[in-house]
């Protein structure tokens, strides 16, 4: 996961969900402290079915923020500019047995 802050860093927060077993979460990131800055997150877990969404808590309605979500190197999810939440699921539910994916949260 890699997010780009903006500068209201303290207004970002996301969330990596693993739908298939209650929505749990497997990884979070914020509210950061650093404007316009590159934050990256190496996550491993199993294939499954999950859900990121982000959150620009700004008054002002969103930023010029970036975010993007890569599992095993594949863009699944990113934007720039979002005005106050995105949310995206991706993946099946199958069985966690022995298979490792990396998310890449830049």
């Amino acid at each position: 996961v890699t997010v780009l802050t903006d500068t209201f860093p303290q207004e970002t927060t996301w969330t990596l969900s693993k739908v298939c077993d209650g929505n749990n979460i497997v990884a979070q990131g914020g509210p950061y402290s650093s404007q316009n800055t590159l934050f990256t997150e190496a996550i491993n877990d199993c294939n499954t079915q999950y859900e990121f969404s982000i959150i620009d808590d700004s008054i002002g309605g969103g930023g010029i923020g970036e975010y993007e979500v890569k599992m095993n190197g594949v863009v699944i999810a990113s934007g720039a500019k979002f005005v106050s939440s995105s949310s995206t699921t991706f993946g099946t539910c199958t069985s966690c047995v022995d298979t490792l994916l990396t998310f890449d949260v830049t």
